[in-house]
């Protein structure tokens, strides 16, 4: 019973992550297209969208980049830092995943 429920918990925490990226891909195309120079909001956007590729992994990088992308425009250096905190998200993603392979092999 105990697995069913992790099962089930980590299946409502994939489908709360998908609800939020929904959000967050009209959030970023509403700074974009507003042109928000304000960092704070920028990055507030940035660290939710690192909160569900803790989840999503890889689904997130097409919304990511194009943040960033307009993010380079505002801030070169800050921009940098969060293209690296994506990067080892998704690269510890990665490593676990192939952790969890060789284990079942």
């Amino acid at each position: 019973m105990v697995i069913y429920d992790l099962v089930k918990m980590c299946q409502q925490a994939i489908e709360l992550s998908k609800q939020q990226f929904e959000m967050l891909n009209i959030m970023v195309n509403n700074i974009i297209n507003n042109k928000v120079t304000d960092y704070r909001i920028i990055e507030h956007v940035f660290d939710l969208l690192l909160d569900v590729t803790y989840i999503l992994g890889d689904q997130t990088r097409n919304l990511y980049y194009k943040l960033l992308e307009y993010y380079k425009t505002i801030d070169v250096l800050s921009s940098m830092d969060y293209e690296k905190y994506y990067l080892e998200i998704v690269g510890e993603k990665e490593e676990s995943s192939a952790k969890l392979l060789k284990k079942e092999i």
